[in-house]
């Protein structure tokens, strides 16, 4: 193999041919992160073919010049898209359960019970297997619409309790309770204060008792 073969193979250089350009020509002009990928994007010829036909596609549907592709106003946090939008306008809100392990738990039985995938679950806890251990305490992220969300709620009187004594009862963290009550717990000074003498907390029911709540079975608060 010639030595110009190694340091300038085929499918390195093909764009050279047909371009005057090199991946690697786009890539020193951007930071190391970005420069990579396109790099290694347009190097694949199949990929990178791919890629230009989906934007020619786009760009002669009705207005597709006028469409992103993607939101400007999105942010990707820990691999979720997050539309930037406040609570209000969602059409779920995520109720963390601090879950103490028990006998006989195990991933499936927690995501049958929650409606959670187990996938999430693991990802929530940054489990890299599926084993539980007895008296371990895992989040549970569960996502509740908001019409069904007076099935998961019920209101209590704080008793003079702070928002921390209400999570750990209720097996819930601070940021949940102040989501469900942002109208009696202000913020002071990075802490949270309940002005009220009731709030709302979660409850956190197994899906049988959603099923049941929904048929007017069981009372829903």
């Amino acid at each position: 193999m010639s030595k110009e073969a190694v340091n300038h193979p085929s499918h390195y250089s093909y764009m050279k041919e047909k371009t005057g350009i090199e991946p690697i020509d786009i890539c020193e002009n951007l930071n190391f992160n970005l420069g990579n990928v396109i790099k290694y994007v347009l190097r694949n010829r199949r990929l990178a073919a791919l890629i230009i036909a989906g934007i020619i596609f786009t760009s002669n549907i009705p207005g597709g010049q006028d469409t992103p592709i993607i939101d400007v106003d999105q942010t990707s946090v820990a691999g979720e898209v997050i539309t930037g939008q406040d609570d209000d306008y969602n059409s779920t809100i995520t109720l963390v359960r601090n879950y103490t392990v028990q006998a006989g738990d195990s991933l499936s039985s927690l995501s049958d019970i929650s409606l959670i995938k187990v996938r999430t679950i693991k990802g929530e806890n940054r489990l890299t297997s599926n084993m539980l251990y007895i008296g371990d305490v895992i989040k549970l992220p569960y996502e509740v619409s908001k019409d069904d969300l007076q099935y998961y709620t019920k209101v209590v009187n704080t008793n003079g309790k702070s928002i921390a004594d209400l999570a750990n009862i209720y097996e819930t963290d601070v940021d949940t309770l102040y989501k469900l009550n942002k109208e009696a717990i202000e913020t002071v000074d990075g802490a949270y204060i309940i002005t009220s003498e009731t709030v709302l907390v979660p409850e956190f029911i197994t899906s049988n008792e959603l099923s049941l709540k929904k048929e007017g079975k069981v009372k829903a608060y």
